[in-house]
């Protein structure tokens, strides 16, 4: 046995030798290859790089390995590889944004060379994927077309640690801001929030074309486009009470505008940027753009990759977890199926901890998943050695101590450490269990059954598995049909050996518990069964919930992109949707100096409150422009109540502000407030009617009132004053007077922020039944 030992050390030490020492010489003889790449000189171009499928062409990173200059179009660069080596490259800018093009504008193929002697290749490029152009990047169709890949936005961002709503404008100035990358904040910076701004020049042919944007991080973000928000993954805030960190999964389509220069700002926070870092996990974020379609596909493509593979290496395991699990239940001799059983469920964590951490959304449980994985694969190695000697041997030899005492150091060490020293260490746990089986078979006079042959087999097969990837993870060979975790291949040959070789076992030797078995099988499939309906049941209140979300953002599509100015007056306003889809809607339209505007609110939620909204939308957008108050209420009502909408009702009052005079007519909404800075008095402006849809000749009203300097008008719907907290109380009405006298002097937001914050102290965390909106106008003082 001693000598067995020493056979497995010097293996061992021969695979090491392998893995750190002896990849130069496995090529042969050393061949030196030389690029000389000529570019356009009128390109401007000061740095070109090569990347290439070798450690010495950078692994495929796009601005690792650069080329030297000779001159304003000619550069050059010589590598060393091994004889006979294939390697695989192209050129770039210094990102996969600026790729070279073939001289048909097309993507090409990777370029390949067999290398056989030294060897010079001369490069002619006229074509880049994108360059820097007025000061931007530069898009073109190459970028979003149907054989496009997904592509990072990289290399020309701009950086401020501070905060303004006037960052995300496409008109803000940023020319005074930091130039930096994204992955990480800047590294002369200490900051854990900031804005990100990149002006892009985008070629015509591209104009008014859709395309798909993702964004990931550890962080939280805002991504405006053009100076509208577009993605919102966690919240963004300096302060740790309100920073919340999301990882975003999904990705969104947008629309490039008739125009050449478009930007992208994003406001992004990590709070937690050292601990990632520490981690060895980007802090900052990554944006790619890629083909709508693709994208859309793509995403279809992911959700069907993951379903098969948990249900290939989590289910399958978690059902033979449970088999052998019974087995030893029933037969409290067999430890080999214990040892098993837990051998399966480590290699169920380690396959669901691999799959989920690129499904959470939670940046603290991703990075859970990232720890489980090393810990998951120490228990499913160490308990598959002893499941191997619980079958051969009477007595465990005590070598399972040093297996025990190796796969607890790696599992605790890959717990608290991601380097890449880890992943290669648990290569060797694996082939060191492996190298053990493979000196049992070459004992084979000490097998207790022949069925423990094809044990051996499976484990020589994930030895020869493991020694492949490692070759594989340092480019000596290439990938085995495609397939990147080459050692997964020997975890299931060993996994369907083991299942076989001790079910068999245990049917030779137990036909006595035959019955017990079908009825044990019977529930756990009836356990899966009731997991399978209550999936079912999760993916249609998935769906809902998804509809749900989906009618609350076409309510805020009908809102308003943009705020009126009107001379001499302040305007701001404010929605809080509700938990269902609620039916206020405000509008403006503004002609000549001559603001009209409503402010509305459907009966009802959900799909019928969105009916009636869309119609209000578009009967306004035809009568605002030519029609009084008291006509657009009256025509609204006879629109309405001809479309037999039934029980459907608009609450609706219409508004035309013209210098110092405000004329308005009211169908069945709340009382507007005016405040009077002359006098400091508040009235209530009242106009009871009843809602749209209801009478077709009912005799609505309209009044005016005059508005003086300092004067501020408050128009809102009734789910403010219909607000209950948690005592089931709804606000006394004396309130709201109390807060706009507090606010006499502040300027129309600063007075919905007030109105705002005391709506949260009365509701405290109840979730809003109804939507709650603001029209806040103020008239300047002096005008």
């Amino acid at each position: 046995m001693n000598k067995i030992l020493k056979l497995q050390n010097l293996f061992a030490l021969v695979l090491i030798f392998a893995f750190f020492g002896c990849k130069p010489y496995l090529g042969g003889d050393e061949v030196k290859v030389t690029f000389n790449v000529v570019v356009n000189k009128e390109d401007g171009i000061s740095e070109l790089y090569i990347a290439g499928n070798r450690r010495n062409l950078g692994e495929w990173t796009a601005n690792k390995k650069n080329l030297e200059r000779i001159n304003d179009s000619t550069f050059t660069g010589t590598f060393s590889f091994d004889k006979d080596d294939k390697i695989e490259y192209k050129f770039t800018l210094g990102s996969w944004m600026t790729e070279a093009l073939d001289d048909s504008g097309n993507i090409p193929d990777n370029s390949v060379l067999n290398v056989e002697k030294d060897t010079v290749i001369n490069v002619r490029i006229r074509i880049w994927r994108s360059r820097i152009v007025d000061g931007g990047v530069y898009l073109t169709q190459n970028f979003i077309s149907d054989n496009s890949f997904p592509t990072e936005i990289g290399g020309n961002w701009k950086f401020s640690p501070y905060d303004s709503t006037a960052f995300h404008s496409p008109d803000y100035d940023d020319t005074h801001w930091e130039q930096t990358a994204t992955a990480n904040f800047p590294k002369n910076s200490n900051a854990k929030f900031g804005w990100f701004r990149m002006k892009l020049t985008v070629d015509s042919g591209i104009y008014g074309k859709a395309f798909a944007v993702d964004i990931t991080h550890l962080g939280a973000s805002e991504v405006y486009f053009n100076g509208v928000r577009v993605i919102n993954t966690g919240v963004p805030s300096a302060s740790p009470t309100f920073y919340k960190g999301k990882q975003n999964r999904d990705w969104f389509g947008l629309i490039f505008l008739n125009q050449r220069y478009q930007y992208i700002a994003v406001k992004y926070a990590n709070l937690n940027k050292d601990y990632h870092e520490s981690l060895g996990f980007n802090s900052g974020f990554s944006i790619k753009i890629n083909n709508i379609n693709r994208a859309l596909s793509g995403i279809a493509a992911d959700v069907r990759l993951s379903t098969i593979y948990q249900a290939l290496y989590t289910l399958i395991p978690l059902i033979l977890f449970f088999v052998h699990l019974l087995l030893y239940w029933f037969y409290r001799k067999s430890t080999q199926n214990i040892y098993y059983a837990i051998c399966l469920l480590g290699f169920a964590s380690l396959s669901y901890c691999n799959i989920q951490k690129f499904i959470a959304t939670d940046p603290e449980t991703i990075i859970l998943f990232y720890r489980m994985v090393a810990p998951s694969i120490a228990v499913s190695i160490y308990f598959g050695i002893l499941t191997g000697y619980s079958g051969i041997y009477e007595r465990l030899p005590k070598r399972r101590y040093f297996y025990l005492a190796l796969s607890l150091a790696v599992g605790i060490w890959g717990a608290l450490d991601f380097s890449e020293g880890v992943g290669h260490t648990l290569y060797f746990l694996l082939a060191a269990s492996a190298f053990e089986y493979l000196f049992i078979f070459f004992r084979r006079k000490e097998m207790t059954g022949k069925i423990n042959l094809m044990i051996s087999g499976a484990f020589i097969i994930l030895l020869l598995s493991i020694v492949y990837q490692i070759l594989l993870d340092f480019d000596i060979v290439p990938t085995l049909w495609g397939l990147t975790m080459v050692y997964g291949i020997g975890l299931l040959a060993l996994i369907l050996a083991m299942s076989v070789s001790l079910s068999y076992d245990f049917a030779l030797t137990n036909h006595s518990l035959e019955k017990q078995m079908e009825i044990s099988m019977q529930k756990d499939w009836e356990l899966r069964e009731r997991e399978v309906e209550k999936r079912i049941l999760e993916a249609d209140n998935q769906r809902k919930t998804e509809e749900l979300e989906s009618a609350r953002e076409q309510q805020l599509a009908f809102l308003p992109k943009k705020i009126p100015d009107v001379k001499g007056y302040e305007i701001s306003v404010y929605m809080q949707t509700a938990t269902e889809v609620g039916g206020d809607y405000y509008d403006f339209y503004l002609n000549e100096g001559e603001l009209t505007f409503v402010l509305g609110d459907a009966t009802g939620h959900g799909a019928k409150a969105g009916i009636m909204v869309a119609a209000t939308k578009s009967l306004f957008s035809v009568l605002a422009p030519k029609s009084e108050p008291i006509e657009i209420i009256k025509k609204f009502n006879a629109a309405i109540k001809s479309m037999n909408l039934h029980n459907l009702y608009m609450a609706l009052s219409a508004y035309k502000l013209s210098d110092k005079r405000l004329i308005y007519s009211n169908a069945g909404m709340p009382p507007f407030i005016h405040f009077r800075a002359s006098t400091g008095s508040i009235n209530e402006i009242v106009l009871k009617s009843m809602p749209l849809g209801g009478f077709l000749e009912f005799p609505y009203e309209q009044n005016e009132i005059l508005i003086e300097s300092g004067d501020t008008l408050l128009f809102m719907s009734d789910g403010f004053s219909e607000l209950f907290n948690e005592k089931n109380e709804i606000r006394d009405s004396g309130l709201l007077k109390k807060v706009i006298q507090s606010g006499i002097n502040l300027s129309p937001e600063e007075l919905i922020n007030r109105l705002v914050s005391s709506m949260k102290e009365w509701n405290g965390d109840r979730q809003f039944n109804d939507d709650v909106s603001f029209i806040v106008i103020k008239r300047k003082t002096g005008f």
